[in-house]
């Protein structure tokens, strides 16, 4: 956001801009509560101006100058009575960015030209009622809707804050067909935040969702989550709890079909062992029957050998016998 300001002077608010002559004023950078400023005419010191804030030619609110200020009188501005604080009580449906200009009513005289460039930048300036809703919290997640009025072809931004720390920023630019029906940038406006496990830690927390860059919650924006939200906590340990279960189930057959494989594995292995085994058994078979019948053979030879030397000293020894008679 910038202020367009012409010659200056320090003082309270700010540095003071000529705006005639006669007329000086200045504004508070500060613009969370409203456009805080002051002005006066030097000619017209116990006058107080009226002013108006105005969009693309549209007055969207108008004061008097006439706050007191004690600041102002010890500056000897007038009698002191010359602060004022602008705010419009709605937004005209004009796409950003847009000016506004603080004029002096009745005139064409400019005190300040603002530049506002997104929703933030109207923060404390104008009432904008935000348009969304936070639905509820299923199976964990913190579900809703936004959309942003002033840039209706861009997805809305919204804050999550827990304790009072944005955790989260979210483009609101998931389908929904209730948002569709509703007309609201074709049902692309939804949005989901998975909530931290850390807020199950027994303790009460606050959430809360709002167009980011401002304090504008979300209609149903605020909530406590912990002790008071049982039903939330349950739900959300019935999320979980069932996440387990079918981890287990996947893992159960995922170890199923691993041993079902080593199972068929082993006995293939075993069928190999039990082949190559029958085949040394037929091995050593054959050859413990060749080396028996080798020495069939041997044994039998010898008896032969042995029966035919016994038969010759027979008839040697009958032959002697005979030449010795």
């Amino acid at each position: 956001m910038s202020i367009n300001m012409s010659s200056k002077v320090i003082y309270t608010y700010g540095d003071t801009i000529k705006v005639t002559e006669d007329i000086e004023g200045a504004i508070d950078e500060d613009k969370s509560k409203g456009i805080r400023g002051w002005i006066w005419d030097r000619n017209k010191p116990y006058k107080p101006l009226e002013i108006e804030l105005v969009v693309n030619d549209e007055v969207i609110a108008q004061t008097c100058a006439d706050i007191f200020d004690i600041n102002l009188a010890e500056q000897e501005i007038g009698n002191g009575k010359h602060a004022f604080i602008l705010r419009a009580k709605s937004w005209p449906d004009y796409p950003l960015p847009v000016q506004l200009s603080i004029r002096i009513r009745g005139t064409s005289h400019i005190l300040a030209t603002i530049e506002v460039q997104t929703l933030a930048d109207l923060e404390g300036i104008a009432e904008i009622a935000p348009i969304g809703h936070v639905d509820e919290i299923i199976e964990g997640e913190l579900r809703g809707w936004a959309y942003d009025q002033a840039n209706p072809s861009t997805p809305a931004l919204v804050d999550i804050i827990i304790d009072g720390e944005i955790v989260e920023s979210l483009d609101c630019s998931s389908y929904r067909k209730d948002l569709e029906l509703g007309g609201y940038r074709d049902g692309y406006a939804g949005f989901s935040f998975p909530l931290p496990i850390s807020l199950l830690d027994g303790k009460q927390h606050t959430i809360s969702v709002c167009h980011s860059g401002t304090k504008r919650q979300l209609p149903n924006g605020a909530m406590l989550f912990g002790l008071t939200k049982e039903t939330e906590l349950i739900k959300f340990i019935s999320s979980l709890a069932r996440t387990v279960k079918e981890f287990q189930t996947e893992l159960t057959t995922e170890l199923t079909t691993v041993e079902q494989r080593l199972l068929e594995r082993h006995e293939a292995l075993l069928a190999i062992q039990r082949d190559n085994m029958e085949r040394e058994l037929q091995v050593l078979r054959a050859l413990l029957i060749e080396r028996n019948d080798q020495n069939n053979s041997i044994a039998s030879a010898s008896e032969n050998s042995s029966e035919t030397t016994k038969r010759r000293n027979v008839k040697k020894a009958t032959e002697s016998d005979r030449l010795s008679q």
